[in-house]
């Protein structure tokens, strides 16, 4: 078994799993970006309509405007739905970090708090596969 160090957790309530790394891409400076996944293999795979189901029933969490303006969005779908993540920090999964917006709002509260400034903070720029090791 194969796990990477470093790694954070499912975005999904009560799930301790580690996340993988999304497709490697080269960067505009030439170099290679290695970007986390928000959900373990079993969220994005088996369990998606399970993390899916979740995501709907709760809906944007800024319906009553607690992020100082109003969500007016009619979610449909749980692809209108985004994890967000309270502190601006992605590898804290605590469900008290952990609320659902819609897109509109979440982009807009990432602007707002400036998220995007930390954003890569601890990121692990090297290759992953140096991160990688063998469980016995």
């Amino acid at each position: 078994m194969t796990y990477k160090l470093f790694a954070p957790r499912c975005s999904y309530p009560g799930c301790n799993n580690i996340v993988d790394y999304h497709k490697r891409y080269i960067k505009q400076d030439n170099t290679r970006s290695y970007k986390w996944k928000q959900a373990c293999a079993y969220h994005r795979g088996v369990g998606k309509p399970s993390f899916d189901l979740w995501k709907l029933s709760h809906g944007c969490s800024n319906k009553d405007g607690h992020h100082g303006f109003r969500c007016t969005s009619t979610i449909t779908s749980a692809g209108q739905i985004d994890i967000n993540h309270i502190d601006g920090n992605k590898r804290n999964t605590d469900a008290s970090n952990i609320e659902c917006l819609c897109k509109v709002c979440h982009a807009q509260v990432t602007v707002d708090n400036r998220h995007y400034q930390n954003r890569y903070i601890n990121e692990v720029i090297l290759d992953p596969n140096l991160f990688t090791i063998e469980k016995c």
